[in-house]
């Protein structure tokens, strides 16, 4: 292509068919025009151009990346238009290589990623009203990739997929008589799947097994600071705007601090790094973990760890997996009160 071109994400699932009318939008256009220190695309096909394509590993290790490519290539080959692999490694740095030249064409990163490189101009701003998508997507998507430069505004990616945090767990390792000994509001869902307090006795019964309950690396911020902001923490005070208002331990911050010591008590030492977050998969499909809290996009990794290392078949690996919304917190931040007050957990989401 003649000049770099660029498209980001919040999350890899979901977007085999958005990020291609992603490409299709800006991805493959030749008509540009200038303002404000940027170059924004004006939608015009650049035929015979051919586009790097810099995904993450999950796409290519599941194997949609090259579907997509498959599918976008047939789409435009009328156009003489063929998407490739930039065959780069996924964290590759465009703040370091891009003055010298090097960089995909279109970029599947996180928000915040693709806004650093926004500000050191080394991606260039997409006409996103032009998108079909736009008026789908709602504003605070759009915001986390807008930058304004003398008073305009201008954006530097497409959400394609926003998430947040979500409980799996094993069905079968749920107590057989889980009706009469763990269904206390007699809603016919399991106790440890809504209550974190519930949650917590049950991983400490398992503990006592050798087991274990819920396990999640608790170092990893974007799914820790949740229970602090349940409580009233935050980031940034002025909306997230004050960077001299730090207040993740404000208000009622240390009632989630102490939910995560209570929660680490059932665990072992593996909570304190990234341990746990790799060996979820295996030890979920093993049965020594119960439960842990990831996002969407990894749900094949669990079935697939289920098939290979748990001797399901696939379809009934689908069954065997449970994926539940975030458990609700005890207002109180106590995980042993008994018939506590619940309060619903508010979890960081990308």
């Amino acid at each position: 292509m003649k000049r770099k071109v660029f498209a980001a994400a919040a999350a890899v699932a979901a977007h085999v068919l958005a990020i291609t009318g992603v490409l299709v939008g800006f991805g493959i256009t030749s008509g540009r025009e200038r303002g404000a220190g940027h170059e924004k695309f004006t939608g015009v096909l650049e035929r015979g151009a051919t586009i790097r394509i810099l995904e993450n590993d999950t796409a290519i290790k599941q194997g949609y990346f090259g579907e997509l490519i498959d599918a976008f290539n047939a789409k435009y080959a009328e156009y003489g238009i063929r998407a490739t692999d930039a065959n780069m490694d996924q964290f590759s740095d465009l703040e370091n290589d891009g003055p010298f030249g090097y960089g995909p064409d279109v970029l599947y990163q996180a928000n915040d990623r693709v806004m650093r490189y926004a500000g050191g101009y080394h991606v260039q701003p997409l006409p996103i009203e032009d998108l079909e998508c736009y008026a789908q997507i709602d504003q605070k998507a759009w915001d986390a990739y807008k930058m304004t430069v003398d008073g305009e505004d201008y954006y530097c990616g497409v959400p394609v997929n926003v998430q947040g945090p979500l409980l799996y767990y094993r069905k079968s390792l749920i107590p057989t008589d889980w009706q009469t000994e763990w269904d206390g509001d007699g809603n016919g869902v399991p106790d440890m799947l809504e209550s974190w307090s519930a949650l917590y006795k049950f991983s400490q019964q398992r503990k006592a097994q050798g087991k274990f309950g819920y396990m999640k690396s608790l170092i990893d911020p974007y799914f820790s600071a949740g229970f602090l902001f349940s409580y009233g923490g935050y980031i940034f005070g002025g909306g997230n705007t004050d960077a001299g208002d730090v207040g993740l331990s404000k208000n009622g911050a240390e009632k989630g601090a102490n939910v995560l010591r209570q929660l680490a008590s059932a665990m072992d030492e593996r909570c304190i790094d990234y341990t746990v977050t790799p060996l979820a998969y295996t030890q979920l499909a093993k049965g020594d973990f119960f439960a842990t809290m990831t996002t969407p996009d990894v749900y094949t990794m669990f079935i697939d760890a289920l098939v290979n290392e748990g001797g399901y078949t696939r379809a009934a690996a689908e069954g065997e997996l449970g994926v539940a919304d975030i458990p609700q917190l005890p207002a109180s931040g106590d995980l042993t009160e008994t018939d506590p007050e619940r309060i619903p957990s508010k979890m960081m989401g990308g």
